[in-house]
């Protein structure tokens, strides 16, 4: 009986209603997904922390580095269960990253303050997980590199249209080096 009041279900539930209509599961799910949206576009502020295996140490050797940096998401959602968006990430230090294994300076590459917006294209395949996908380009005052995302994040709805957030992503950078965000954020549906 304990389980049962811990997952809602009251005690007569078995019995229904003599004339109650009777409903499909699709019915059900159709009408949890509509009552469940809160609007199309999403906005999402997170603090991340940026972590570089091939980053290089102020003696020039590789080291794995760990950098502070924001997250900015938008996300336009075409259903319950798709979304497309553009998800910005900033750096908030100057690092220098060593390619292709080599510990000297002439194999680093000098990134300050990078900024990394990518078009991203999220699936929501459970109530709480959101998984992403997309490419973009990281801006830096050195010069650019191409980037591939994916991510996952974790949302826990705090009140109506408020959600807090947990996500890791991931970006590859063919032509240099990756990296991988872990974040805690606010998402904020209208």
């Amino acid at each position: 009986m304990f389980a049962l009041v811990l997952c809602g279900v009251p005690s007569g539930a078995s019995a229904q209603e003599p004339n109650a209509p009777i409903r499909t599961a699709d019915a059900a799910e159709s009408d949890s997904e509509e009552a469940s949206e809160e609007g199309r576009h999403e906005l999402n502020l997170s603090l991340s922390h940026v972590h570089v295996p091939s980053g290089a140490s102020e003696t020039g050797r590789t080291e794995w580095l760990t950098v502070a940096g924001w997250g900015f998401n938008y996300n336009y959602w075409l259903n319950s269960r798709w979304a497309v968006g553009v998800h910005t990430d900033l750096t908030l230090e100057s690092l220098v990253v060593v390619v292709d294994g080599d510990d000297s300076d002439e194999g680093g590459i000098r990134r300050s303050r990078p900024v990394a917006p990518a078009l991203m294209l999220s699936w929501k395949p459970a109530n709480a997980w959101t998984v992403s996908a997309g490419a973009g380009r990281e801006f830096d005052p050195e010069g650019g590199l191409n980037l591939f995302r994916v991510g996952a994040e974790f949302g826990r709805p705090l009140t109506a249209g408020w959600e807090a957030t947990a996500g890791v992503a991931i970006d590859i950078r063919p032509s240099a080096h990756g990296t991988i965000m872990f974040s805690l954020g606010l998402s904020r549906r209208f």
